[in-house]
This record gives structure tokens, sequence and C-alpha cells, in this order.
């Protein structure tokens, strides 16, 4: 599912960007779904029953608000009659309009939430308990493909505490009011490392490899694309970005990805009947955790938990390493 979040719409040249950008990107990335917060799109303040069917016409699917929702008086009486307009959901119970929604996106269905914050804001209810109560009643992935969440607040660290809050329980978590750019890298990366411990690497992987372009000397950026690239199967493009982490951080990166790659190495030498390819994986092995011991001589440590975790690596090296050898049909030898 393709979704465009745009916030804020600020008066006539906010609307004439939409009006000119809208119809066209949506044609250009297939897009399934459009969220605009319209909060500003009258002037700067609220906006009109006119002024969304305007944006209708653009495109755009759903409209979300925040506390220049009720800016202009009109908008009282119509947002009850409008599906697609929403106001914050945790404004106080009894409040014209609705906080959430579920839309149809083809054959599947997405839910919208509009939130407003309360530092440095208006008091409302808390909007993380808002929060928690919609989600109790729709789970992602199970009858919603997508849950968005417009956050309008004036805090960036409001927003990032809610983007914790809802990690891995909601798609995205858009952050409007401040009329600047949502452009922070380390919220793309936890969500994208998010992704990929919940085993979505086909979501995951544009968004490393796009913080990757913009730090190509990042070890971890390399571990982290080569890893997703390895969990896909995909080896011959794992290999280069793994070995770039591994000479910027000779260290602990060598040993996880060497054991990855080993265990990918087996897959394929018993299916192909490829001893080469294996016994060239079991030198790289050994020479990987001559590296590993080289940088972390376990039996000098003197941290008791980190030589524990230290003494279970090697354990993981042995058992790969004798693994691959009896695979080979190589005796391993009790002890070296």
């Amino acid at each position: 599912m393709n979704i465009l979040l745009c916030g804020d719409v600020v008066g006539r040249s906010g609307r004439d960007a939409v009006r000119k950008h809208v119809p066209s990107l949506r044609r250009e990335l297939a897009l399934d779904l459009v969220v605009v917060n319209a909060e500003n799109a009258a002037g700067g303040f609220g906006l009109t029953e006119r002024i969304c069917g305007e944006l209708y016409d653009c495109g755009v699917d759903v409209l979300t608000t925040g506390n220049h929702v009720w800016d202009q008086r009109q908008i009282i009486p119509y947002i009850d009659r409008d599906p697609c307009l929403l106001r914050p959901a945790n404004f106080p119970k009894g409040t014209p309009g609705a906080g959430w929604r579920v839309h149809s996106v083809g054959g599947q269905s997405a839910l919208v939430i509009n939130l407003m914050g309360r530092l440095f804001m208006d008091a409302l209810d808390d909007p993380f308990a808002r929060l928690d109560d919609i989600l109790e009643e729709y789970r992602l992935g199970e009858g919603v493909a997508a849950i968005l969440v417009d956050f309008h607040a004036e805090a960036s660290s409001e927003k990032m505490a809610l983007g914790h809050f809802a990690d891995g329980r909601v798609s995205a978590v858009f952050g409007t009011h401040c009329h600047v750019p949502t452009a922070d890298a380390q919220i793309q990366k936890q969500l994208a490392i998010s992704l990929k411990l919940s085993q979505d690497y086909g979501a995951a992987l544009p968004l490393l490899q796009g913080l990757l372009r913009q730090q190509p000397a990042s070890a971890e950026l390399n571990y982290l694309v080569g890893d997703t690239l390895l969990d896909q199967q995909r080896v011959e493009e794992a290999l280069p970005l793994l070995k770039r982490a591994v000479s910027r951080d000779p260290k602990f990166l060598a040993a996880h990805k060497s054991l990855a790659r080993a265990d990918l190495a087996a897959g394929k030498a018993i299916e192909l009947g490829e001893p080469a390819y294996l016994a060239k994986s079991a030198f790289q092995l050994a020479q990987a955790f001559s590296n590993f011991y080289h940088n972390y001589p376990v039996i000098h440590e003197e941290d008791r938990e980190r030589k524990t975790f230290l003494l279970w690596m090697t354990h993981l090296f042995g058992c790969q390493l004798q693994k691959t050898l009896t695979v080979l049909g190589i005796p391993v030898p009790a002890s070296m």
C-alpha cells in the first residue's frame, strides 16, 4: 500500500500546491491513500466545507486537523456529515466529529487516527491513553492493513515519545503543527529496524538503503542493509556491504555476519552439492573467529557479564564451525 502524508497545508498557497502536485504524484507513485492535515487551509485558520471539497477533488482521501479545527464556525455542523474529515480523537466526549475512521483502499482498509499533543498546547485528554483505547479495537494486520497516526503537537519530544509508544503497533506516526519537515533520520532508522525485526524485509530495505545513501561510511548501516539482504537470501548483494562494514568495524560485526554467511553457505552447499563453496566458508569462519578473539581476548576479560557474553559468542562460533566441518566430512578434534 502506497501512502502519502502531507501537513500542514496553509492558506491558498498550500491549497495550490496540493492542486498542482497531488494528482501527478498519485499517478507517478501509484498512491493508494493520500492524507492531508488541513487545519490551516482557510487563510491559516481552520477549514470550510468548500475547501474540503476542493481538496477531495485534487485527489485527497482523508483530512486531519488540530487545534485550529474550530476556527471557522461553519465546520461545526458540517464535520459530522463528512466521513473523511477528522478532528483530534482526544477531544472530550461529546465533541462533534470523529477522531479516527477506517477507510477502504482497494480491497484493503486503512485506519487513520488524529491525535493532539498536550505539551505547550490546549488541555485535552491524554493522547497516549486514547491511542491505547483505539488500538485495543484495531490491530495492525488484523482487519486493517495500515494504521496511520497524525499527531498534531508542539514539542518534538512528545512526538518522539508517541512514536516509541506506538512502535510496532501502527504503520506510521507523522507529526504536524510546527510547519517544518519531519525529516529526522533517527526516526526512520528506528522504523526500519522495527520492520526488519518483524521480518517485513521488503519494507525495511528501502528505508535502510536511503539512510545508507546519506551515510555511506556508516558500519552500522552497511551491516543493517547487508543483513537485511541476507534475510532475503540475496547473498551476492549482501557480501560487499558486509565486507565494508567489517572493514569499518572489525569487531563484533564480523562475528555476527560471518555466522550468518556460514549458515547460508551451508544450506546452499548442501542443496547444490558444492563442497568447495562450503570449504571456503569454513575458512572465512575460522578467520573471522581469529579476528574476533584478537579484538576480544576472552580468557583475560575481567568484567564478568562481558566475559559471559564473549564465551557465548565463542560457543556459537564453535557450533557453527563444527556443523560446517561435519557437512564436509572432516573429523572435528575434541580440543585445539
